[in-house]
């Protein structure tokens, strides 16, 4: 049997909403899967370990299994992916979260979830994602449509049951195997990464898988039907004032993306 794990980050804005009891079986409600684990990673809030014990008290509730600080995971998380702390550079919880989150060890199968995501409508996208990802060698993640499937489909390349198979990736909601996370691949580069938030700043989590899969021909297939909402929300006010170089490059990064080169 294929077993899945459901891990959430959740950090100082949000872990109010994420460690209350509820929100975890509301997950799997909206996804109509019976995960294997559920972990409540938690990152960048201003006093952790009164954060843990809310999660210690969702552990004994029986709303997830496990609840981890990301600092204590970094290290070895870093060291499987082969990146430094440096190389995240100064917005590393756009990526140390994930990095963690992938080399958790767990089940086989990862699905990672942003707080501010939200199903529309319940269904179980999780298991024929499973059967196309294992039966299409092409591709490394999945995840629910966030478009209309008429665009969706516009810009994919191919369908394949109930899924539109094509170029790009998310942080907000992925399916994806471990093995494939926990390896280093976050070393490339590549133009379509400038249209990332952040791109300006770091490569964060997102545009280096992106970048990795670009680089190797790995595609995502996205469910048609089944639609997720993001909340969208600005980046933290914790960030220094953009330098110099930073302004320039988003400059750069607008230009590109308005004249459709990423």
């Amino acid at each position: 049997m294929t077993t899945v794990d459901l891990v959430v980050n959740c950090f100082e804005r949000n872990y109010r909403n994420v460690l209350r009891p509820g929100f975890f079986p509301d997950v799997a409600r909206q996804c109509d899967f019976d995960f294997a684990r559920r972990v409540a990673l938690i990152n960048n809030v201003d006093h952790p370990r009164e954060v843990l014990e809310l999660g210690q008290t969702l552990q004994e509730l029986g709303d997830i299994d496990e609840v981890v600080l990301v600092a204590d995971r970094l290290t070895d998380a870093l060291e499987t992916t082969g990146l430094t702390r440096e190389e995240l550079g100064r917005v590393p919880h756009y990526t140390d979260c994930a990095l963690v989150a992938a080399t958790l060890p767990g089940s086989p199968w990862l699905i990672y979830w942003d707080p501010d995501v939200t199903i529309a409508q319940p269904c179980d996208w999780i298991t024929p994602a499973i059967a196309l990802l294992d039966a299409d060698p092409r591709l490394l993640a999945a995840s629910p449509n966030w478009t209309t499937p008429e665009l969706l489909q516009a810009e994919s390349r191919e369908p394949s049951g109930e899924f539109q198979i094509g170029p790009g990736f998310s942080d907000q909601l992925f399916l994806a195997r471990r093995a494939d996370l926990a390896r280093p691949i976050y070393g490339h580069r590549c133009v379509a990464s400038w249209r990332y938030p952040m791109s300006h700043i770091a490569m964060i989590f997102e545009a280096r898988v992106d970048a990795f899969m670009r680089r190797t021909g790995k595609l995502r297939a996205v469910h048609r039907e089944c639609r997720y909402t993001h909340v969208e929300r600005p980046p933290g006010t914790h960030l220094r004032p953009e330098t110099l170089p930073e302004r320039l490059r988003k400059t750069r990064n607008r230009w590109a993306r308005k004249l459709g080169l990423v």
